[in-house]
C-alpha cells in the first residue's frame, strides 16, 4: 500500500493493523512500503497504545516490505522522538533479502536506540523465539528484582 492509500476509515484501519501485540510485552511493527509523517506518527500511536501501562516491551520489527532506500532525515527524526519517549527494551528485525537495507536498519535502530540492544533477523519466526525468550529471561529478572526488594535486601 502507498501512504496515500492510508487515508479514511478503512485506511486508518489497515494501518493499525500493521502494529499487533502477538505476544505479551512484544510489539509486532510491519512498516509500510512507503512511509510519510502521517503514517509513522499513526503507526506510533497504535504502539502507544499497546505500550501505554507496560513496564517494559521489546519489538518485532518488519522491514521486508520497504524499498532500497532508508528514511528520509525528517522520518528518521520523527522516528527518533517516538523512539525517544518510549524505547523498547529490544528490537528485532526482519530486513528481508535487502542485506544493504539490514545494515542501514542495524544503524539507524542503534542509534534511535541508544544503548538498547538490536538484532537481526531471517524469518519473523526466528525474531518472535528470540523476543519471547528475551521476554521470559526479563520477567524472572523482575520477578527475583521485587522478591528481594520485598524483602527489604
Amino acid at each position: 500500500m502507498k501512504a496515500d492509500e492510508f487515508e479514511g476509515a478503512e485506511g486508518l484501519a489497515a494501518l493499525r493493523s500493521r502494529v499487533t501485540m502477538p505476544q505479551p510485552h512484544i510489539i509486532q511493527f510491519f512498516e509500510v512500503s512507503r512511509m510519510s509523517r502521517t503514517t509513522v506518527a499513526r503507526l506510533w500511536d497504535r504502539v502507544d497504545e499497546f505500550t501505554a501501562n507496560l513496564p517494559y516491551w521489546f519489538m518485532l520489527l518488519d522491514l521486508s516490505e520497504m524499498p532500497n532506500t532508508p528514511p528520509n532525515a525528517q522520518l528518521r527524526a520523527d522516528l527518533r522522538d517516538r523512539f525517544g519517549k518510549r524505547r523498547p527494551e529490544h528490537a528485532a528485525v526482519i530486513a528481508g533479502k535487502n542485506h544493504l537495507l539490514g545494515v542501514a536498519a542495524k544503524f539507524i535502530m542503534r542509534s534511535m536506540l541508544g544503548g538498547h540492544k538490536v538484532t537481526m533477523h531471517s524469518s519473523r519466526e526466528d525474531a518472535l523465539a528470540h523476543l519471547v525468550n528475551l521476554a521470559k529471561e526479563w520477567e524472572a529478572a523482575s520477578l527475583t528484582r521485587a522478591s528481594v526488594e520485598s524483602r527489604g535486601v
